[in-house]
């Protein structure tokens, strides 16, 4: 029987713990907003002053050239206050990224190194920080303002979705940094999932079961409230775990107003079913257009969100987003909301046939009464 994760961590605890090489380590926190119904990419370059460019997906690796976003969002770099977070101090700086779907997404970059166990106390320090998450609003906020006519129907949304990524890029004594994982996968595994207890066997397995490598030197592990990368090199699987969380509140937003949508909409039918047995009051004309409004606005953002990054082919970063997009659950999501949406669509198609329906019956009580009256008037000597 090979021996478990635990059984190897104890085994390897007495040759000394590693230490990351200095310059190597990094923590980037992100926070993603929802801030607009659309946002004009090409009219917020123009309008914002700064340091701004297009993100593009950094392959480090071979990949096919449609491996990118459509349209690139828009990176800004912006001044902001350093944080100090227990014995760690966030850059004073930082990047945006907005997308065209109306998101934004703040990173802040805290550099380490030293004793790999120090991860721990850096995952405890991050953890559901509420000054981070304050200082991400308010720069979301400050960015809305500046985006100005280029976003549609700007708003605000209280959701939010936060996520930590821990880069660890070299090791001190020149091994690669997936020594780590194979040395302290319990000291990882407890990094993940910001727990200072000893876990067990099981909880250790489903924290480290979201692994992905390219080469031998290298590993990635996903997980549903951090991701740690060992490799020399993270900015594309940053930049595709940063467009995930985004998904993520999109698809969390989008599920929320799907469900007042659809109470809404069921008020609104169950209303004109009320209105039809008296056939001499006409339909409502609004009601129609703004439950048909509603399924193409939310239909539209969901197709945006979806096709926002194009994954074709099998290479390593579609197969580290599908992985992520399983962590996250982003499949039941999308299986969910698609649900509500042909439910949606269901209710607008019940409404449009209530209202032909009406319409019908108008029709016909029209027709009857000229048959009627074309009877009736010649013998009241109407026309002579």
């Amino acid at each position: 029987m090979s021996p478990s994760p635990l059984d190897r961590a104890e085994a390897t605890s007495q040759t000394g713990t590693p230490s990351i090489a200095p310059g190597a380590g990094r923590c980037v926190l992100l926070h993603a907003f929802d801030v607009a119904h659309g946002v004009d990419l090409d009219e917020a370059e123009r309008l914002i002053s700064g340091a701004t460019e297009r993100v593009a997906v950094r392959h480090t690796r071979k990949a096919p050239p449609y491996f990118e976003y459509s349209p690139a969002p828009l990176r800004v770099t912006r001044a902001a206050p350093a944080l100090q977070l227990g014995a760690f101090r966030t850059a004073p700086a930082v990047e945006m990224v907005v997308f065209d779907f109306g998101a934004i997404s703040v990173r802040f970059r805290i550099d380490f190194d030293g004793p790999a166990q120090a991860l721990l106390d850096l995952a405890e320090a991050v953890f559901d920080s509420a000054a981070v998450r304050e200082e991400a609003r308010r720069q979301a906020e400050s960015l809305l303002a500046l985006l100005g006519r280029a976003a549609r129907q700007p708003r605000m949304d209280h959701t939010t979705e936060d996520y930590t990524v821990f880069h660890v890029g070299a090791l001190a004594d020149g091994r690669a940094p997936a020594t780590l994982l194979h040395e302290r996968p319990a000291l990882l595994a407890q990094v993940l999932r910001c727990e200072r207890q000893e876990m067990s066997d099981d909880e250790l397995r489903d924290a480290l079961a979201c692994r992905l490598s390219y080469g031998r030197g290298d590993a990635m592990l996903v997980d549903w409230n951090a991701a740690l990368v060992l490799d020399p090199e993270a900015e594309e699987a940053v930049t595709v775990l940063e467009f995930a969380n985004v998904e993520l509140l999109e698809l969390r937003i989008l599920d929320d107003r799907l469900d007042a949508q659809l109470e809404e909409a069921y008020r609104t039918l169950t209303e004109q079913e009320g209105r039809r047995r008296w056939w001499i009051l006409p339909p409502r004309a609004g009601a129609l257009t703004r439950i048909g409004r509603l399924q193409v606005d939310s239909a539209l953002l969901f197709e945006n969100v979806n096709n926002a990054l194009k994954l074709i082919g099998d290479q390593y970063l579609a197969r580290l987003y599908r992985m992520t997009a399983t962590r996250f659950h982003l499949p039941e999501r999308d299986e969910t909301i698609g649900r509500k949406l042909r439910a949606l669509e269901s209710i607008y198609e019940k409404l449009s046939d209530h209202q032909a329906g009406v319409r019908a019956d108008l029709l016909e009580w029209i027709i009857i009464l000229l048959i009627a009256l074309s009877i009736v008037l010649p013998f009241l000597g109407v026309g002579k």
